[in-house]
């Protein structure tokens, strides 16, 4: 599998994780990759033209009305995300986490009509797909030549002490970690000389949560030619981020510094809603053609915030009596709460499959554009600041993303009539304007088919690099982490036919 390089840092709102209103996080809700049964992962997502699958209610409803029984479905899943982290391109740490979801749950009703001979089936389908998984953990360490004090200076330039930012510069400030220059407004420092030496710096980032989307969607079946179908989609947001970032001068290369301790925690919650039609056409037998669009999704997001600094040094005096006097002290935001409004790209699809007794061959091509991603910031304001963050997000977010081409190859080889090997391959190409790199992702499953229930298994892999810088500095070096994520998922379906 190729590589994809996708880098964090686009603006400052990428570091500062309180800001979550940020390009990335428009990504963050806009980037799906090919989820659902275990069928589905198996053949790489390409499920859009055979219908008879759960995951079709929130990719093409059309598939809907393929389902010729009433049935139950079931799919838990074991994700394993494995990073490691490099630090300045010196110092490696890895950190492996892992976590059972459930990928699926529904019920499909099977409607057979006896007074209109043409229409074969009007089918109701309610339940939930998870959309993606945010689940892992980054941590790094090493030594480094600046501060996230001197971060802290720089973005508070111009600004008197009461214009803080409250939840980073206005804590280091209150814990005597900064101050203003004397005799120069607007101008601040830090209280230690960074520049003596190198001080040792760890961090662990821990993200969980997912996007899930409940469903509820009807199709019917015109003739066993016709399929078409529409879906309701209500997406749940549950993200949660906590960050510990720790500096240390166990060398004393910093003549007052001893250490401090800067956390932060980010959780985001919010329901959607948006809709999703389509429709397969059977020309003949083994010929089966899909095209399917969803709308943009409009999402209502709450963001809860909070930031914690603790910070100690030595105090050198003259005086014999006072010399060396430790010092130590924290502070802590109060919480802060922000609702807001993001809308995510409309996305469309067509697909193919050529059917036949002994399997399949599947294709799918997604279109949407990232860049039409926005924010509506000011729903409860109407302050100039908001305002104008608004429109930087919004512009950053046309300037940064392009549109893609997804696209999505499956294919299935029936043994007898109980038991498939399925195998699937995936072209997803970046999100970020300025490169061309592009995820390719290999899948494979297996399944049994009883009279009454089936049994699905899939495997999929993903591995990724990830740039992240902790902080943004002009005048003096910025650290900079490069992490390889390497994302193991094991998924079981269980379906009961009734």
């Amino acid at each position: 599998m190729k590589r994809s390089i996708v880098f964090i840092l686009i603006s400052f709102f990428a570091f500062t994780f309180i800001n979550a209103q940020s390009a990335i996080e428009a990504l963050r809700y806009s980037e799906l990759r090919s989820g659902g049964t275990a069928r589905t992962i198996a053949i790489g997502g390409a499920i859009g033209a055979l219908g008879a699958d759960f995951s079709t209610l929130s990719s093409n409803p059309a598939g809907l009305a393929v389902f010729r029984k009433s049935e139950f479905i079931l799919s838990p899943s074991l994700v394993s995300v494995n990073t490691v982290s490099t630090l300045d391109g010196n110092e490696v740490t890895g950190s492996r986490k892992g976590n059972f979801n459930l990928e699926n749950i529904g019920v499909i009703f099977n409607n057979k009509p006896k007074r209109k001979p043409k229409w074969k089936s009007f089918n109701l389908g309610i339940g939930y797909n998870r959309l993606v998984s945010f689940h892992r953990t980054m941590k790094y360490e090493g030594d480094g030549n600046s501060s996230i004090l001197e971060s802290f200076t720089e973005l508070s330039a111009g600004n008197s002490i009461e214009e803080l930012y409250e939840y980073d510069a206005n804590l280091a400030y209150n814990v005597n970690a900064i101050d203003q220059i004397a005799g120069s407004p607007g101008v601040w420092a830090p209280f230690d000389d960074f520049s003596q030496g190198s001080l040792y710096r760890e961090e662990t980032l821990s993200i969980t949560g997912g996007m899930n989307e409940f469903v509820i969607s009807f199709a019917g079946n015109f003739n066993d030619k016709f399929y078409m179908g529409m879906t309701l989609g209500a997406p749940l947001i549950n993200y949660e981020q906590r960050r510990v970032y720790t500096e240390t001068d166990p060398f004393n290369n910093i003549w007052e510094f001893e250490q401090l301790t800067f956390e932060e925690t980010l959780t985001t919650s919010g329901i959607g809603v948006n809709l999703k039609a389509g429709i397969i056409f059977k020309p003949i037998q083994s010929l089966r053609i899909g095209l399917a669009a969803q709308s943009p999704t409009g999402l209502a997001l709450t963001d809860n915030f909070q930031a914690r600094l603790s910070y100690d040094a030595i105090y050198f005096e003259s005086d014999p009596n006072t010399a060396n006097l430790p010092v130590s002290d924290e502070a802590e935001s109060l919480e802060g709460v922000f609702d807001y409004n993001l809308s995510t790209p409309m996305r469309v699809s067509a697909s193919v499959a050529f059917v036949q007794k002994f399997g399949f061959i599947s294709a799918e091509v997604e279109y949407l554009d990232y860049g039409l991603a926005s924010f509506n910031l000011t729903k409860n304001t109407s302050s100039t600041p908001v305002e104008i963050q608004e429109r930087e997000v919004n512009n950053e977010i046309s300037n940064s993303f392009q549109s893609a081409v997804n696209i999505k190859l499956g294919a299935e080889l029936a043994l007898g009539k109980s038991w498939r090997l399925r195998g699937g391959y995936s072209l997803i190409p970046t999100p970020f304007d300025d490169d061309d790199i592009v995820d390719d992702l290999i899948s494979f499953g297996a399944g049994f088919r009883g009279r009454s229930f089936y049994l699905d298994l899939a495997y999929r892999a993903i591995l990724q690099s990830q740039g992240y810088t902790p902080f943004a500095l002009s005048a003096a070096p910025q650290p900079s982490v490069i992490s390889e994520i390497k994302q193991n998922k094991f998924i079981l379906t269980f379906g009961y036919r009734f």
